[in-house]
């Protein structure tokens, strides 16, 4: 396993083993000693420790009788649903934004920086953008509690397909156009449609990431 370098936050810690567990690189019902890990980081023990206890709070590791953790094994199925469960979050939060006539313009703004980088073939900053205008939805509606749980659930596996995916931003695109439109013409059955679409798609796509 490689050094981690600069990183020493239990979050900064926490981000780089989670997209471990969930790009494969820790496999399912591996088993992890905190100390061992720490030693392979070259980081000390006691941020490794939050950073493995936060995932296990997150449901991507599980403590053992030896007080080891341990990788915990997830089917597609599960991690399909869960998609399914962030797009209802999503949507929710949209209709918040429509059902109290809220300023989309930061919304837009980020849409035009991701639709200037998907034509200029600007790959890695298209994805980020991507990824801003999900973070953006919860942003605008101003919630506290859901927009902190939405933002959570989008670092996981919604994160990593969308920052990994060799369907990059471009085959996504029109989703995304989709989306957008549907938000600003206030249409509400078009709207979930394409959110649960989105998601869908990014399920499918995780599929392919990870193989068989």
């Amino acid at each position: 396993m490689r050094k981690i370098g600069l990183v020493q936050t239990k979050d900064q810690i926490a981000d780089v083993l989670r997209e471990y567990v969930i790009s494969g690189r820790l496999i399912p019902e591996q088993e992890i000693i905190q100390e061992e890990l720490a030693e392979q980081l070259k980081l000390s023990r006691t941020p490794v420790r939050e950073a493995l206890q936060l995932l296990e709070k997150e449901g991507y590791l599980e403590r053992l009788p030896n007080r080891h953790m341990r990788v915990r094994a997830t089917t597609l199925d599960e991690i399909a649903r869960a998609l399914k469960i962030i797009a209802e979050i999503e949507y929710e939060l949209m209709e918040v934004i429509l059902a109290r006539e809220l300023d989309i313009s930061g919304l837009n703004e980020i849409f035009g920086k991701y639709m200037n980088a998907c034509g200029a073939e600007r790959i890695d900053q298209a994805r980020i953008h991507e990824f801003e205008i999900h973070r953006a939805v919860s942003e605008t509606t101003g919630f506290g509690y859901l927009a902190n749980l939405h933002q959570r659930l989008l670092a996981g596996y919604p994160g990593y397909v969308i920052m990994n995916s060799e369907k990059g931003p471009a085959d996504r695109v029109e989703g995304i156009k989709r989306i957008m439109e549907y938000l600003i013409l206030k249409k509400k059955p078009e709207l979930k449609a394409a959110v649960d679409k989105y998601y869908f798609d990014l399920a499918v796509c995780y599929g392919i990431l990870t193989g068989p």
